[in-house]
């Protein structure tokens, strides 16, 4: 039987990746030497008063990212994953095709900044070393620095908790929410001692996080039995966010709220018209282009525009925050159904 599509969790995953553009917008008030952004840009953005929190909190959309991956992968494969090699081939096919397009193009972007500006805009690091980490999708195991496609750090991390999750799914063929539990703690406790070095702890905190909600939502027959569980999450996250502030938030505050809306959405999957669905899920297909192809799409407006003041004042205007929206909305789309999904078809078959 053909897993049900989670399309309404998918399109979630696209909310949480415009929320990045948004927080990356911040990248239009730094394009000059210094790199560094005015230092009150949330309050003379576009929008300021409905998007301060976006604009000065909206990174944390990544660790919804994680979230939803943890979730979506425990609900899709099954608790034993016997093809290893039929896992690798879907994880590369996934990811790799787009963000080697985008890593070149990048590179090449950063040259032509060299050559006119005498600098690369937004991040310094911009060498071999760097090059190849990104090449390998290794680029943030440890914390050196952004560098080329910064955005892709959070999928670098993520590839690792990927091989954790084979490795746990491949050993233990009754994988459920306990074990999932136990790994997340396991990981938030690395976090809170090491996570100055690398974000792949974080990763897996959230992650498995996610697995552990997808391993309850399964074990539960009643959509009423989701929505008290959904309920009860999001109360945890709003106590504990407002306890601990914006450190809360970020921890055990975010899997509370976030999670208990992953809950919901996956109880209301059915519920909720076709249509409805069918936006969501074009969203989400277009999450990961929105992803990978801003940062190239904001380099792009640096190198024609110029990193004088005029893209700063440019960058006040209601009219360039939708042009920027919809021009990533527009080549993400396009990215997905005429390279992403064909060449994930061809690299399935090629390497299957």
């Amino acid at each position: 039987m053909k897993t049900p599509y989670l399309s309404l969790i998918d399109g979630f995953r696209g909310l949480a990746a415009l929320c990045v553009l948004i927080y990356h917008y911040g990248h239009f008030f730094m394009a000059g030497p210094d790199r560094t952004a005015i230092y009150d840009f949330p309050d003379i953005a576009p929008f300021s008063d409905a998007l301060s929190i976006v604009y000065s909190e909206g990174d944390f959309a990544v660790q919804i990212f994680w979230m939803i991956s943890g979730f979506v992968f425990t609900y899709v494969y099954p608790a034993q994953i016997k093809d290893g090699r039929a896992f690798l081939v879907n994880r590369i096919a996934r990811l790799y095709p787009l963000h080697l397009v985008t890593l070149i193009l990048v590179t090449a972007l950063f040259l032509a900044a060299r050559l006119t500006l005498g600098y690369t805009p937004i991040y310094a690091n911009f060498d071999l070393e760097h090059f190849l980490a990104q090449l390998v999708l290794a680029s943030d195991w440890v914390n050196t620095g952004y560098s080329f496609n910064g955005p892709i750090w959070s999928v670098s991390v993520e590839v690792v908790i990927y091989g954790v999750f084979w490795a746990l799914s491949s050993r233990l063929a009754h994988q459920n929410a306990l074990i999932s539990a136990v790994f997340a703690a396991g990981f938030f406790a690395l976090f809170m001692t090491f996570g100055n070095l690398t974000e792949i702890f974080r990763c897996g905190f959230f992650f498995f996080s996610g697995a552990m909600l997808a391993r309850m939502c399964l074990g539960l027959t009643s959509r009423i039995g989701m929505s008290a569980l959904a309920v009860l999450l999001i109360t945890e996250g709003l106590v504990f966010s407002a306890y601990f502030g914006v450190g809360g938030f970020k921890t055990l505050g975010g899997v509370g709220l976030f999670g208990g809306m992953l809950v919901a959405l996956y109880a209301f999957e059915g519920a909720v018209p076709e249509r409805f669905r069918r936006v969501s899920e074009w969203l989400g297909e277009s999450s990961y282009g929105l992803y990978l192809w801003h940062f190239p799409i904001q380099l792009s407006a640096i190198l024609i525009i110029g990193p004088s003041g005029q893209l700063e004042v440019l960058a006040q205007s209601p009219a360039f925050f939708f042009s920027y929206l919809a021009i990533s909305l527009f080549v993400a789309r396009l990215s997905y159904r005429y390279f992403e999904a064909p060449a994930r078809r061809y690299l399935r078959r090629a390497l299957a």
